[in-house]
């Protein structure tokens, strides 16, 4: 009986050797780990996963007339990005250049600034009412 080797549903199975070989797929950081949550090379946008509800509200607001939608995805990836370079750069990639743009990142940074640090503020306080070793456990 010959045939495909899958039987002859659904795509040919290709020899071994031919083709490129895939990438390895990178480890997942792991809690505790250099790359994990809370370490030092931790991107600093890790501590907010999801755009705060403000700052979504004025992002719609703004891009939705530089889009021509309200769609908030590019500001979702925007805020995902590790550093104010990285958001410029793919702000001007996807908006263009102008005085609007670089008014939009200028807040967007600074908005995501504020957010980290409030962030960060209830993950002291958040610490030391655990118990931990939280900044403002001695505060009263």
């Amino acid at each position: 009986k010959g045939g495909a080797p899958n039987g002859g549903a659904g795509p040919a199975i290709k020899s071994p050797g031919k083709g490129p070989a895939p990438a390895p797929a990178a480890p997942a950081p792991t809690p505790g780990s250099p790359e994990g949550p809370g370490s030092p090379t931790e991107s600093p946008s890790a501590s907010l996963a999801t755009l705060p509800p403000d700052v979504a509200a004025w992002c719609r607001a703004v891009l939705a007339p530089l889009l021509g939608t309200p769609d908030n995805t590019l500001a979702e990836f925007l805020w995902s990005l590790p550093d104010a370079e990285e958001v410029r750069s793919y702000a001007e990639l996807y908006l263009g250049t102008g005085e609007r743009v670089a008014a939009f990142v200028r807040e967007f940074v600074e908005r995501r600034g504020r957010a980290q640090e409030a962030a960060k503020f209830q993950t002291v306080v958040r610490g030391s009412a655990r118990g931990g070793r939280g900044e403002a456990a001695g505060a009263a």
